[in-house]
């Protein structure tokens, strides 16, 4: 709503089970009843946030077979459909300086996806408000995009019971700072401050 978006286009995805249990999607048991609605509603975004919990209970997030089993199926119906698909995924603590090795799980979740985003702190920001966006991997264009600066702002929202408030992500200028060189010095400023 924040966002402006076009509301009517905008669903969230049910599942029902057999016995009319209504339950979340679950990769990759729940794929075969994605594809028909995805063309039907003529779908151009499926976002699963966070991507981890969208994985079957039995399949192990940490092992590379478990995710490439739930997510490469899910690319093939995302091709299939020229549906774009958005997984969010939080950073491990692994203190690594690299952004692709900073994905919590196996790597396979950055090995099978097309393009890796990221987003962190920006440490040249003193009052930690602001949020540097990049693309460490992007194998479907350029491989020099340029860091993008945000900040989230509360904003009003009228709803029925009154005025709710969400945050808006409002865009800055491009940073000139490399998404990795970012997490580079945020660790280094860590290190020396303990």
């Amino acid at each position: 709503i924040a966002a402006g978006a076009d509301r009517s286009r905008v669903f969230r995805i049910e599942v029902v089970t057999s016995q009319g249990v209504h339950s979340e999607l679950q990769l990759p048991k729940d794929l075969g009843g994605l594809e028909a609605p995805a063309k039907e509603k003529d779908a151009a975004l499926l976002l699963m946030d966070p991507l981890i919990s969208r994985l079957s209970g039995d399949l192990d997030t940490h092992k590379d077979q478990s995710v490439r089993l739930a997510l490469e199926p899910l690319v093939k119906i995302a091709d299939r459909c020229r549906l774009a698909v958005l997984g969010t995924i939080h950073h491990n603590k692994s203190g690594s300086t690299d952004a692709l090795q900073l994905v919590m799980g196996s790597k396979a979740f950055t090995a099978v996806a097309r393009s890796v985003h990221t987003v962190v702190l920006d440490p040249d920001d003193e009052t930690e408000h602001r949020r540097l966006f990049g693309t460490p991997k992007n194998n479907l264009g350029r491989s020099d995009l340029p860091t993008l600066a945000f900040t989230i702002a509360s904003h009003p929202v009228e709803t029925e019971d009154g005025t709710a408030w969400t945050g808006k992500c409002v865009w800055g200028e491009n940073s000139e700072t490399r998404i990795n060189d970012a997490i580079r010095k945020t660790a280094t400023e860590e290190t020396e401050d303990s």
